[in-house]
């Protein structure tokens, strides 16, 4: 993701909420949560959030 897009969305808060969201649906769905047993939700969620500004550290080299 483009930093600028990253900025634009709202950062890091404003996607780890929309995420919350997310996974919050998808759990509650009876056949959808099964696909998530035994993941580290709370860690998924943090790579999600950072997805954008590690992609850029990784393949630009531009700070965090």
């Amino acid at each position: 993701m483009d930093q600028a897009l990253y900025d634009h969305l709202g950062g890091r808060d404003a996607i780890t909420t929309v995420v919350g969201g997310l996974y919050s649906r998808l759990l509650d769905d009876e056949e959808i949560a099964p696909a998530f047993a035994g993941i580290d939700l709370t860690r998924l969620r943090q790579v999600l959030a950072t997805i954008g500004p590690l992609r850029n550290e990784f393949v630009h080299g531009a700070a965090v």
